[in-house]
């Protein structure tokens, strides 16, 4: 089986690509995504710019490591339809490690399936690192980066 290549943050934000964005609320099999600002998204600290965006990142594992989670979540998992340029953001302190852009256009998505957390945890002695996202630690955010890659992760996806 080939492996994956690891993603080249030297033309993450400059070449087009397909973005993925997860969901525990959205379930249709495409989502037409509106940029929201941080008053409408329930997963964005405060600190965070004030910049009407779609949240998006390079890949499942980059996703995970950017959203909080706990244990027993599921998460919708959608890719961008086409291939899309991101902006890279400002003012985000993990952005270096999770790859996240931001979509300023209203964006067509695809579903591509579904992930149990659960699942992930029954096969690993039900356990799940603790995430990054609401840390403020880099390297916290580096260590669940590199766990969730290691759990190949694409071979628990319900690709319903």
């Amino acid at each position: 089986m080939p492996t994956k290549k690891p993603i080249s943050k030297k033309y993450l934000y400059t070449a087009p690509r397909y973005w993925y964005h997860i969901s525990s609320t959205l379930h249709k099999k495409t989502e037409y995504l509106i940029p929201r600002d941080n008053e409408k998204c329930f997963n964005r600290s405060s600190s965070e710019p004030h910049v009407k965006r779609t949240c998006v990142a390079p890949s499942v594992e980059h996703c995970l490591t950017a959203v909080p989670y706990a244990p027993g979540d599921k998460f919708t998992i959608y890719r961008t339809l086409k291939k899309c340029r991101a902006t890279k953001p400002n003012e985000v302190y993990d952005a270096h490690i999770t790859g996240e852009g931001w979509l300023m256009e209203p964006t067509l998505f695809v579903k591509v399936g579904s992930l149990t957390l659960s699942d992930v945890a029954e096969e690993h002695g039900f356990y799940i690192i603790e995430e990054s996202a609401s840390s403020s630690r880099p390297a916290q955010c580096g260590r669940v980066l590199k766990w969730w890659q290691r759990r190949k992760i694409q071979r628990h996806i319900n690709r319903n």
